[in-house]
């Protein structure tokens, strides 16, 4: 293991491999400032890349059979981009964990085949980071989260797919947050999968999502009981959707989403082949099927 703390950095085309450490395997950042370029980091047994405060670019890296990947923490201004984060496990964040970030830019990342309890492709807490023209793809978890998990975090996505994750019983296939608020500008969510959730599980905080598609998302239930929200899930929310699409997700509640104790606004939006239904409204025990494209607001009293 390498630390390096309070120091200028440029460091290219290094290896870091097969490394054991305390809490770090590979590379440890500790407020440092500069340049991280063309580096692989593979099967470490502790964390693969720690970046800790300071301003940092990266790119070009490899973060591979790690436990976890790519680990940020505290204030900083970190350009990251161009980056392939994948097979690494860890009980929360097998592949990226951003824990009191503020301040993150990542770019062109390819986060896949991640595994752990939750927010196997990343799990944020007390942060705020952009993801922008990436995919997090086919990462598993346990409970919650199986592409991303927010907790008492924002982020801004745009130009992402969120395919093929897994949150095997808990919620959020794709995204599961609390009190947590998200952009959504541009967004695949697509052929997730959990107990409740498929594509999205929000409870608490806000939603907001533009030229977005919600497709193929299933919430499968646990046991004899049918999952609720295919695409999303939303509790305790208030969320403005426009431009968006709902099609071939499913639940026994909610196909296309399913809502409470929320304000949602809806506008110019597509639902199409939702199963079993568009839109659930837990507080009236009501199902919605919706004309397309269409634009209408949920409360507690209805949607309408």
């Amino acid at each position: 293991m390498a630390t390096i703390s309070d120091s200028a950095i440029d460091i290219e085309d290094v290896l870091f491999h097969g490394n054991y450490g305390d809490g770090v395997g590979g590379l440890s950042l500790g407020t440092c400032d500069g340049d991280l370029h063309r580096a692989v980091f593979s099967q470490n047994r502790a964390t693969g890349l720690h970046i800790g405060g300071g301003t940092i670019h990266a790119s070009d890296l490899t973060i591979k059979y790690n436990h976890p990947g790519l680990h940020l923490s505290g204030d900083g201004d970190f350009d990251i981009h161009d980056v392939l984060v994948a097979d690494n496990s860890e009980n929360y964040g097998g592949n990226v964990a951003l824990w009191g970030v503020s301040g993150a830019v990542l770019r062109r990342l390819t986060i896949t085949d991640g595994y752990g309890w939750g927010g196997s492709g990343v799990y944020a807490l007390e942060s705020s980071f952009e993801l922008i023209d990436s995919a997090i793809t086919d990462n598993i978890a346990e409970d919650y989260g199986g592409g991303l998990w927010l907790e008492d975090s924002s982020v801004s996505l745009s130009d992402v797919t969120i395919s093929g994750n897994e949150a095997y019983f808990e919620r959020g296939g794709g995204i599961f947050a609390v009190d947590s608020d998200i952009e959504m500008d541009a967004v695949l969510v697509h052929q997730n999968l959990s107990r409740d959730g498929g594509g999205l599980a929000l409870s608490g905080g806000t939603l907001s999502a533009t030229d977005t598609r919600f497709t193929e998302n299933t919430a499968e239930g646990f046991g004899a009981s049918g999952g609720q929200g295919g695409g999303m899930y939303l509790i305790s929310t208030e969320a403005s959707v426009s431009s968006t699409t709902f099609g071939d997700n499913s639940a026994a509640l909610g196909g296309g989403f399913y809502v409470s104790d929320s304000q949602v606004e809806v506008a110019a939006c597509t639902f199409s082949d939702n199963a079993d239904d568009d839109t659930y409204l837990l507080d009236t025990a009501t199902a919605y099927a919706w004309e397309s494209p269409t634009s209408f607001t949920c409360d507690a009293a209805a949607c309408e």
